[in-house]
């Protein structure tokens, strides 16, 4: 496992928490651990109790939805990127599955306890808070453009070709 000082630096070189002040990333450190998932493994199951969130260290993982025609791959996440985001909005359970693609490194963050901490200080959880919903709206507006993609009807070219 690492120490606290070396996942304080391995948190601080990531996009995701990159700028983040020490203390914050020593507040993430104090409730990370890391974690193994052996590829095939479901992660994460829609509709079940959100209470924490991943920094993927190595794999890559699929963010998955349900329908009648079986799992449809929403996202693929990989090193360097948060899975979980459904924790911090009630009621608090995964929106999405997440199934491993590859084996899985990654560190986990138990958040109730992690939010129970941040709301000691309004900057840290202002911080993470901002840093989250970020990464909600990239991500919402990345899937908004794969379902256009996925959906938009195709396009006589007066040709014998259909183009997307």
């Amino acid at each position: 496992m690492s120490t606290p000082g070396s996942l304080v630096d391995q948190l601080a070189a990531t996009d995701f928490f990159s700028g983040m002040a020490e203390n914050e990333l020593e507040l993430l450190a104090r409730h990370a651990q890391a974690t193994e998932h052996d590829a095939g493994v479901l992660i994460l199951q829609r509709g079940r109790p959100a209470s924490g969130f991943y920094l993927i260290t190595e794999g890559r993982v699929a963010l998955q939805l349900q329908t009648s025609r079986g799992a449809l791959v929403v996202q693929t996440l990989g090193r360097g990127d948060v899975l979980g985001l459904s924790w911090l909005i009630a009621p608090r359970v995964w929106q999405f599955s997440a199934k491993a693609l590859t084996p899985i490194s990654s560190i986990h963050f138990e958040t109730d306890a992690l939010l129970e901490a941040a709301e000691q200080d309004v900057a840290i959880h202002d911080d993470l808070v901002s840093r989250f919903l970020g990464l909600m709206a990239k991500r919402l507006h990345s899937t908004r453009l794969q379902l256009l993609d996925l959906y938009q009807p195709a396009v006589y070219q007066g040709t014998d070709e259909w183009i997307r």
